[in-house]
Order: C-alpha cells, then sequence, then structure tokens
C-alpha cells in the first residue's frame, strides 16, 4: 500500500532529495548540482511511502503552478505510484487557488 501526503519542504528534504538523488543523478545521470534549485524551498511538495513509510516517490509543484520534478524509485513503478503523486499534485494547486497548472 501506498500513501501520498503533502509535505513540507523543510520537514522532508532529506527524503525528498533522497529519492530524487537515486532516481535523477544516480539512474538517469544527471549532474547533482542541478537535482536542486531554488524553487525547492517555495514550492508545494507531495512524498509517496511504501508500507513500512519509506519514501518511495516524489514531486513538486511551483508556485507559477508548474508540477515537476516527479521521481519514483525503480523498484515502485509501474504500480499507480506515479498517477497518485500527480493526483496529491494537482489537489495541492486546487487548495492553493492556483487556476492553471503545467
Amino acid at each position: 500500500m501506498i500513501r501520498v501526503q503533502q509535505v513540507s519542504h523543510a520537514d522532508a528534504h532529506v527524503a525528498i532529495h533522497d529519492v530524487r538523488q537515486r532516481v535523477f543523478v544516480q539512474e538517469q545521470g544527471i549532474a547533482a548540482e542541478l537535482e536542486r534549485d531554488a524553487l525547492d524551498p517555495v514550492s508545494a511538495h507531495v512524498l509517496a511511502l511504501d508500507a513500512d513509510g519509506e519514501p518511495v516517490g516524489t514531486g513538486r509543484l511551483t508556485p507559477d503552478g508548474r508540477i515537476g520534478r516527479m521521481a519514483v524509485l525503480a523498484s515502485h513503478r509501474s504500480h499507480g505510484v506515479g498517477q497518485a503523486l500527480l493526483e496529491a499534485l494537482v489537489e495541492a494547486g486546487h487548495r492553493l487557488g492556483l487556476a492553471e497548472l503545467h
């Protein structure tokens, strides 16, 4: 079972960046310095947790309504985690009153 929750960057940055590091830097070869940016602290973040409470996916919604930095660990792909993250980010956008999401 996967649980997706909105989290603050301040409280969950270690988990957020661990998932992104594993997916973007280690797996996809993205430069580590590109994985983090100034938008992280001001964006809405969601975190997917497995049954043991371990982070398996993440995504963010920037203040201008851009959904991005979505990452799911390889072991949890094709199980609906990405869809659940996207739905949680759309819900966060609605709560924030954003007229459009990209």
